[in-house]
């Protein structure tokens, strides 16, 4: 089976000189989808896998032909995804030059980011007196690992309410987008620099609530991936990569009441490379392939049969994951989207589903590059790409849930006020005139 693996390594260097090209083309908002989400939390445990499975905790019980299947099945599934963005690169290639540098912000995208900003701001605090004391970050500050741990179970099971239905999805795009524009601001035009620490610090404060630290890296490596695409590499670069890293270590120990160092390093570097695609390994070898689960957290899944909203995947592939036996507060687990498409429609997804993913994607691709018409919908677009569900969920792609999520709160808020803004400004200006 090794052999096997090495053969078919050999056969996939087309694949590397793809993924390479992709990276190297894309526009600023595909970064971190490419290489923190495919780059780093898929393809080196992939890749190493098949060597480690015996070894590593994280395959325990899994067979050699299980991780050796996988592993080539999953550079299936990772060539295809490649193929939309490889295409939609090469036919803008002559537009796409320079493309990251010139970027361009007006005095209204400024001016609607503060409005934005002052929203989330608003709306955080207003969170803050209705559910600080049920939200995780109370029992952390209260030193009680167990109890943030429990509250955090609760708020995903939905038996337990931190946020406000909807809204709060509204806020967290705002707070976000906004931390990108003033950021690019800064590094284009030296500006801004208060608006930009104003809102990455309450874009973290949003997050921190639920204690939730991969939205929070995302971010940070959002903004190291912008940063390197206007600048490049040097010293502020490094500077600003130590002291994410630093933040990212505080953050666990402080969610963990772990204060070994050298043990949360191997921890951090263990769950992005290995737990991010432990789970569909388990899934490949334990789960029959079955519709049931499918329209779980559907939208209206409530007016469905209760087969279709049977628990998902990647809950019931829990109790066949030795390393999380201990762990009774655990939900469900993340997994690249084979493990989905495995436990949902076995060897005819596997033939099937990734084309379809795939030209799902060149049309979401295709949408987004009509949309972005300036900063305010760039920005947009980063929150998009970089949280798209491609290691989380299938059914987020194949319902549409994930884009529809974006339309509805975010583009459609943002295309009023900014209507809103532009309408009232007009007016004042009028009147003053």
């Amino acid at each position: 089976m090794i052999i096997l693996y090495i053969v078919t390594l050999i056969l996939f260097i087309p694949f590397f000189f793809i993924y390479k090209s992709c990276i190297k083309e894309s526009s600023i908002e595909l970064k971190t989808l490419l290489i923190y989400s495919l780059g780093i939390t898929i393809l080196p445990g992939i890749l190493i896998s098949p060597l480690i499975y015996d070894i590593s905790p994280r395959f325990e019980n899994i067979t050699l032909e299980t991780s050796v299947s996988v592993s080539i099945i999953s550079l299936y599934f990772l060539s295809t995804f490649l193929i939309p963005i490889y295409i939609i690169n090469k036919k803008n290639k002559n537009k796409n030059k320079n493309k990251n540098k010139n970027i361009e912000l007006t005095y209204s995208d400024i001016s609607l980011s503060k409005l934005l900003l002052f929203l989330s701001i608003l709306y955080l605090f207003i969170r803050l007196i209705l559910y600080y004391k049920n939200t995780p970050l109370y029992f952390i500050i209260n030193n009680d690992v167990t109890g943030a741990a429990q509250s955090r179970q609760l708020v995903q099971n939905k038996k337990l309410i931190i946020d406000i239905p909807y809204i709060g999805a509204t806020f967290k795009i705002f707070i976000s987008l906004t931390t990108y524009l003033f950021f690019i601001s800064y590094l284009k035009y030296n500006k801004y620099l208060f608006y930009f620490l104003i809102s990455f610090i309450f874009s973290i404060s949003y997050f921190i609530l639920d204690m939730q630290k991969a939205p929070v890296f995302i971010i940070i490596t959002n903004l190291i991936l912008i940063y390197y695409s206007l600048k490049k590499l040097n010293i502020k670069l490094v500077f600003l990569i130590t002291l994410s890293l630093l933040s990212l270590i505080t953050l666990v120990i402080s969610t963990s009441g772990n204060a070994n160092i050298l043990h949360i390093i191997y921890s951090i570097i263990d769950r992005v490379i290995l737990g991010q695609i432990q789970s569909m390994y388990y899934m490949f070898q334990y789960l029959d392939p079955s519709l049931s689960g499918f329209g779980y957290d559907f939208y209206f899944s409530s007016l469905f049969n209760q087969k279709f909203n049977a628990l998902p995947p990647n809950i019931k592939v829990i109790p066949y994951i030795p390393l999380y036996e201990n762990n009774h507060t655990l939900v469900n687990v993340n997994t690249f989207y084979f493990g989905d498409t495995w436990s949902y429609l076995g060897w005819l997804g596997i033939f099937i589903i990734p084309l379809i993913v795939s030209i799902i994607f060149y049309f979401t691709l295709v949408f987004f590059n009509a949309m972005k018409k300036n900063a305010i919908y760039l920005c947009l677009s980063i929150t998009f790409f970089s949280f798209y569900p491609i290691t989380r969920s299938l059914t987020e792609i194949l319902s549409f849930k994930y884009f529809l999520h974006y339309i509805i709160f975010g583009y459609i808020p943002i295309f009023i006020l900014q209507y809103l803004h532009k309408h009232l400004k007009k007016r004042y200006e009028y009147r003053k005139n």
